[in-house]
This record gives structure tokens, sequence and C-alpha cells, in this order.
């Protein structure tokens, strides 16, 4: 059976449920667990591998990577008052 992406509103956000194989379903735009955990590794290295702001780290990790997600789909939309504006 092949899985089906859902869209779903938050606070006024579309937010596409998308499959994402074996570890189940993965909101579009959302950073995973994966993928903040390496951002996050790659800040506890910067800072000289000091114990102690996992925490921290994580958080910091997880903001960036849902700023850079927000931005790269700001970019990637087409703009529908332009494209109207044109065939006008």
């Amino acid at each position: 059976m092949k899985a089906e992406s859902v869209t779903v509103s938050i606070e006024n956000e579309d937010l596409t449920l998308v499959p994402s194989g074996e570890t189940g379903a993965q909101l579009e735009g959302v950073p995973g667990v994966e993928e903040i955990r390496l951002r996050a590794y790659h800040k506890y290295i910067e800072r000289g591998g000091i114990d102690g702001q996992d925490l921290d780290d994580w958080l910091l990790a997880e903001q960036e990577l849902v700023q850079t997600g927000k931005a790269e789909q700001a970019t990637a939309r087409p703009d529908p008052i332009g494209e109207s504006a044109q065939a006008a």
C-alpha cells in the first residue's frame, strides 16, 4: 500500500506530512531528529567538544534548521500575485 502525503494547518501555516520510509512520517519543512542531531553535534565540535551544553546545542540546531527551512520554502514558492500581474 502506497502512503500518501497529508496537508495540515497549524497556526495558519500549512505543513505537509510526507512518508519517509521505515521511520514513519516527517513534516515537510520541519527538521528531523537525525538532522537536528547532526547539526547539534557540529555545534558541540565547534565549541571544542566541551560537555554540559547538549540541550543548548540541540535547541540552537533545531532553531537554525527551522529558520533555514522557512527561508528555503519562501524562495521555493511561486509568487501568485506576480504571476497573475504578468498575465494581465
